[in-house]
């Protein structure tokens, strides 16, 4: 059992699809199919199971899990704390991050991270799964649209970093397509896809409650399982789609978007850090960013 094995195991762990999580490894599905049987056949159990609707974790996967991501963590601190008088300096962050969370001001940001602490490696797994608290204790960093600073335990820290402005993305043709701006009460009568809708803390969901009570309930709402599936549906004339300003680079060719200019219709940001890695390189990212954002 090597380092490289149980790494494997954690990054499919997260994402919980083959495909994207051999992307991520730079392999191909079906190397990382033999690795994770040869794993499987090692410890003697079934980590996960695949059907119809994807790849899941058995319960011997979960608790494996729970044992795994602490000892990586452990290599990643032993490796940081090898480096000496560097330490913190050099390293390696595990980052979470949702899609909403990735703006151009936070890529920015990463970008001369890494030019200026060329010693410590980024792991960044975008999310496209719904945003839970929890997902901290899988990483050492979590870059997410969902405020959990009031929820966490001591292990635990986080702030607030901006807001992104919302658009309104809509189909080809679309009557608003004059408009220059939209307020929230311009969605009455619409179809609005909501995507990760059962995100208790998440915007998409909170801005969606929003338009509905601005429209006093005259709004549909429709479910997409991400964003990009929604930005197909709008494409397709499913309907209008709320998102955060990054995300205009992202539309399909046809699709139009418009500023929204409600003030509670916003995308945040939020950092947080598990101070249970106790990495030092992790701890000067997470001071890192928060300087950049609180200037």
């Amino acid at each position: 059992m090597t380092t490289e094995r149980l790494e494997e195991f954690a990054i499919l762990a997260n994402v919980l699809s083959f495909s994207r999580a051999a992307e991520k490894l730079y392999i191909s599905q079906s190397i990382l199919s033999r690795h994770i049987k040869d794993l499987e056949n090692e410890i003697g159990c079934t980590l996960f199971v695949r059907d119809t609707h994807g790849v899941a974790l058995t319960d011997e996967g979960k608790y494996f899990l729970r044992w795994v991501e602490p000892l990586l963590g452990q290599t990643d601190r032993v490796l940081s704390e090898m480096a000496g008088e560097n330490s913190g300096r050099e390293g390696s962050v595990r980052i979470l991050s949702s899609e909403q969370a990735l703006s151009t001001h936070i890529l920015s940001f990463i970008r001369a991270f890494l030019e200026n602490y060329p010693g410590i490696r980024l792991s960044i797994t975008p999310l496209m799964t719904s945003q839970r608290r929890e997902l901290i204790y899988s990483s050492d960093i979590l870059l997410s649209p969902c405020d959990f600073t009031d929820l966490m335990r001591a292990d635990i820290e986080g702030q607030f970093l901006k807001r992104q402005q919302a658009l309104l993305a809509i189909p080809p043709h679309h009557h608003l397509g004059d408009m220059q701006e939209i307020h929230l009460e311009d969605l009455s009568g619409e179809t609005l896809i909501v995507p990760f809708a059962d995100e208790m803390f998440g915007p998409y969901a909170r801005n969606a409650t929003a338009a509905i009570r601005k429209c006093r309930g005259n709004v549909r709402k429709v479910s997409a399982e991400n964003a990009q599936a929604g930005l197909l549906m709008v494409e397709l004339g499913a309907g209008v789609m709320l998102i955060p300003h990054h995300l205009k680079h992202r539309v399909y060719p046809t699709t139009l978007t418009i500023p929204v200019v409600d003030p509670m219709c916003v995308f945040p940001i939020y950092v947080y850090r598990n101070k249970g890695t106790e990495n030092p390189a992790a701890e000067l990212f997470y001071e890192k960013i928060c300087a950049e954002f609180h200037k």
